[in-house]
């Protein structure tokens, strides 16, 4: 062979190894604007794509352990998304908050992954759109941008106690229109192209994890100016906690929050509305489901809690009536339009009344065993009907 071709054919195998070096540790997905950060609001992620990533979640008073939290190439807690369906399989699509996400779980006892383990006799794929720290307003714009990429066959909207609210829901007025990244390319170019826009491109084996709760030397730490304020509000343990990351600090006083928001009627008929008509449009299943609050089932945990709201009256139940009309109402308003609904509550309130706490006690979300005992009970209901 001569000096020339030798010398090609030496560049030509240093640029495949190098594109496969690239492909593989520097992976980009098929969308170059579709991202979790769209639609995150409260979490330090927010602002930026969130490819590859990794994050904890700590509550100390109840483990020492962090939850590890692992980001796909479009920031969920899922395996990678493709946008074509597999033939002869539905495909399944979870929103919700942080309860879809599995936060204080590991991923494989997620709620979507335990629907997913469930299932016998089915051909379906599942997909977890949990997004840990954000509302109504931001399921209905992700299930208004993802759902006409995706073409979901059944749409789950996960709603949570805290969902609540008696503000106006705004619906979205637009739509993502979803624009392809160039897989024809060198990848090099398309590194270099995505550096020029300042998007980051992390690598796919992530060694690093950060923090998802902010510890007192960070600007987002809701309560800097107030420190004074949060030993007199909750025990001297938490706040330490709090300071560290190693705690919620949202926690501090949540109970006075969770008062109001129980009490107050909530204002669902035009999101559920916007919900049915989207998949009447798209040609999904929409089924709304309902995760109660740890205190709307039952009295046991309210011993921690005021640990982190002292100043909160003792003297009231969040078991009460008053505070658990917002699910019942969300239920006619489903029956309303039409719209499957599968409140979990009395499940949970069973399970619960036996012994089986399903909830962390410090920390507002679920234990493994709760999560996967939610996933088979909303298998079981969407498997049975006709």
């Amino acid at each position: 062979m001569s000096r020339p071709k030798k010398i090609i054919s030496y560049l030509l195998l240093i640029f495949l190894f190098q594109e496969v070096v690239f492909r593989v540790g520097l992976p980009i997905p098929e969308l170059s604007n579709f991202d979790r950060s769209s639609f995150v609001l409260k979490v330090g992620q927010a602002g930026s794509f969130v490819r590859n990533k990794s994050f904890n979640w700590w509550s100390l008073p109840d483990t020492v352990s962090p939850c590890k939290v692992d980001y796909n190439m479009y920031g969920f807690r899922d395996n990678e998304w493709i946008i074509k369906k597999r033939i002869g399989k539905k495909r399944i699509l979870f929103v919700g908050d942080s309860f879809v996400e599995g936060i204080m779980a590991p991923e494989e006892q997620t709620i979507p992954n335990c629907f997913m383990r469930a299932n016998s006799g089915f051909e379906i794929e599942v997909m977890n759109a949990g997004m840990l720290g954000v509302g109504m307003e931001q399921y209905l714009q992700f299930i208004a941008d993802a759902v006409p990429i995706f073409s979901p066959d059944v749409v789950f909207l996960v709603i949570y106690a805290n969902d609540f609210t008696s503000s106006e829901i705004k619906i979205p007025a637009y739509n993502l229109k979803e624009t392809y990244f160039d897989n024809s390319q060198p990848r090099v170019l398309e590194l270099m192209n995505q550096h020029r826009q300042r998007n980051p491109i992390p690598f796919r084996f992530s060694f690093q994890s950060n923090n998802l709760l902010p510890s007192v030397n960070e600007p987002k730490f809701p309560f800097r100016d107030q420190l004074d304020e949060m030993y007199l509000n909750a025990d001297s343990s938490l706040v330490e906690n709090m300071l560290s990351a190693k705690f919620n600090p949202f926690k501090l006083n949540e109970m006075f929050r969770m008062e109001k928001g129980l009490r107050e009627a909530s204002k669902f008929l035009v999101p559920i509305d916007f919900f049915r008509y989207y998949s009447e449009k798209y040609k999904f299943e929409p089924i709304v489901v309902y995760i109660p609050s740890r205190n709307q089932v039952t009295n046991y945990y309210l011993q921690f809690d005021h640990r982190s709201s002292l100043r909160f009256s003792r003297n009231i139940s969040f078991t009460d009536p008053e505070y658990n009309v917002n699910q019942v109402q969300l239920g006619e308003i489903c029956k309303q339009l039409r719209v499957k609904y599968y409140d979990l509550t009395s499940k949970i309130e069973e399970e619960e009344a036996g012994g089986n706490h399903l909830y962390w006690n410090y920390d507002d979300h679920m234990r493994a065993k709760g999560y996967s005992i939610v996933g088979e009970t909303i298998y079981r209901k969407w498997s049975s009907q006709p």
